[in-house]
């Protein structure tokens, strides 16, 4: 089942600071990527490759390796072998489980980057600059209380915060139905954000604390699919 909480919260707190990251990211870089593209596209491409080169010189140099050291005696890993693991996991009927409610909760999610500015346009002629401006919100919320909320819900269960991330999720897209206005529209986002960062990093905490030590790759592997 999970592991114990402490290593689970210091999982949560590590996955909340990656989603900081990635939010900060979407914040900043369209803003980068307009001004780049304004100019030449070529530069957008170079400055892509400049970033990736980055980004992969410092997971080559300065990232420490958790891959676990194999168990001595253990038979060397194959293809074959990998693909069994991966049975493994889809065995593990609380892991499905969880994934299976992960997935319903997706369900809704996805709304916010696909059908949502699509609504607002045609029914309530929000323009994709306000659309924009909402997915803006949705980022700087990130940024600004990620760490703040991951910290507060450090004491209670994890399911439990899971639960009430749902509900959250469930009160913010269900206003966009009845809501007539960007103030509302802000709310609205404001409340499913709160329950994205409830739920998100917990989630993904939880992935590896289902997850054997050797096997944490394959578990994350299928969370990330599903």
């Amino acid at each position: 089942m999970v592991a114990d909480l402490l290593p689970e919260r210091q999982r949560a707190q590590g996955f909340g600071f990656l989603r900081v990251a990635v939010n900060l990211s979407v914040t900043i870089g369209p803003v980068l990527g307009g001004l780049l593209a304004r100019q030449s596209y070529i530069y957008l491409f170079l400055a892509d490759a400049l970033v990736s080169s980055i980004s992969a010189l410092i997971v080559w140099r300065a990232m420490p390796e958790t891959r676990p050291a194999p168990r001595e005696g253990a038979a060397e890993e194959s293809m074959a072998t990998t693909f069994r693991g991966y049975g493994r996991a889809l065995r593990d009927t609380p892991f499905m489980l969880f994934l299976l409610a992960g997935i319903l909760t997706g369900m809704v999610y996805v709304n916010l980057n696909t059908t949502l500015g699509v609504y607002l346009r045609d029914v309530h002629r929000v323009p994709e600059s306000g659309y924009g401006l909402l997915l803006s919100l949705n980022a700087a919320l990130v940024v600004l209380f990620q760490f703040a909320i991951t910290r507060r819900i450090e004491g209670y269960a994890p399911l439990l915060m899971m639960v009430l991330g749902a509900v959250l999720y469930a009160v913010g897209f269900g206003m966009y139905g009845f809501a007539a206005s960007m103030a509302l529209f802000g709310l609205a986002m404001t409340i499913l954000t709160v329950g994205e960062m409830l739920i998100a990093p917990v989630a993904q905490a939880m992935v590896a604390g289902f997850a054997p030590e050797d096997m944490r790759g394959r578990y994350m592997a299928i969370f990330g699919f599903s």
